[in-house]
């Protein structure tokens, strides 16, 4: 028994020293593990963000490409917009602010009708200036472009 106990704290340490190594190379490894993890997810971060970059350019490219589109087909419409209105003032559609009553002449009838246009405009009609109406044929261009816009981007 004697050998025993003066064995014991030598087997103790050593038993503690096999553990301590134990637990350092476990620590270690873990250590080593949540590097390789970290590497890893930076790559997958940094791949992420360019693959979004570029879906980003793209998009960014497409929404220009369209921004031009639309304001260029805004730019035609207004041109027809304003040839239809001043066509419709022209044929009559709008009486001219003299010192007559507004009431007391009917529009003269144009030679070519523009299809869609009334040939007299009823006396007890509101009459508006042309530029008015021109303001209004801008507005209506603007507001249908913008109605198309939105059309176009629920799709």
């Amino acid at each position: 028994m004697g050998l025993a106990l003066k064995a014991a704290p030598y087997v103790a340490i050593g038993t503690l020293g096999l553990l301590c190594w134990h637990l350092d190379s476990r620590a270690v490894a873990n250590a080593d593990l949540v590097r390789t993890q970290a590497a890893q997810f930076k790559a997958a971060q940094i791949a992420s963000e360019a693959a979004w970059s570029a879906k980003l350019a793209a998009q960014t490219q497409t929404y220009t490409q369209q921004k031009k589109d639309a304001q260029n087909e805004y730019n035609a419409s207004l041109v027809n917009n304003r040839s239809y209105t001043d066509r419709y003032i022209a044929a009559g559609g709008m009486r001219a602010t003299n010192n007559q009553s507004a009431a007391s002449t009917p529009a003269k009838p144009t030679e070519t009708p523009i299809a869609g246009l009334r040939e007299e405009v009823p006396t007890d009609s509101v009459m508006v200036s042309a530029s008015d109406v021109q303001g209004c044929a801008v507005t209506t261009g603007y507001a249908l472009a913008l109605r198309d816009w939105a059309i176009a981007v629920t799709k």
